[in-house]
């Protein structure tokens, strides 16, 4: 799979892009249903949790750019930057400081989101530039305005 640009590329319907609709999909779903673990579709939240942590980077950078792109709010970015970016960057932030740093300089939204996450790599220095913010989980009807 050839890499593109992560700052400007566009998804297209792949089967990368498909899996971040169903995660996506999965998590509008559980919005306002704390504790509950009825999913939309079981299998995407798995799926894409083995992708981060697998050998796969090429492909689990290209999920979560899709997710990126296919997020409708601040909610989906939130959960987006504390799920599978937070878990992608832990296991394989080195490889990607690059891709990360691009993507920061390019998109205020996604600079802000890192301020969230915590990682245990060569990618934390990243995420200090641009300070930690104090981030909790938002409530169901709250936009998450500390990104």
């Amino acid at each position: 799979m050839t890499q593109g640009d992560p700052v400007t590329e566009e998804p297209q319907e792949t089967a990368a892009t498909e899996l971040a609709r169903r995660w996506l999909v999965n998590q509008r779903s559980r919005r306002g249903k704390r504790g509950s673990a009825d999913w939309a579709d079981g299998d995407a939240f798995d799926d894409v949790l083995d992708l981060m942590m697998g050998d796969e980077v090429d492909v689990a950078w290209q999920v979560v750019m899709a997710m990126w792109l296919l997020a409708e709010s601040e909610q989906d970015q939130w959960e987006i930057a504390v799920g599978p970016l937070e878990d992608l960057l832990r296991h394989h932030g080195a490889e990607l400081l690059e891709r990360v740093e691009a993507m920061a300089a390019a998109d205020s939204m996604f600079r802000r989101a890192l301020r969230g996450i915590y990682t245990r790599s060569p990618i934390t220095e990243l995420v200090s530039r641009f300070g930690r913010a104090n981030v909790s989980s938002p409530g169901v009807d709250e936009e998450p305005s500390n990104l």
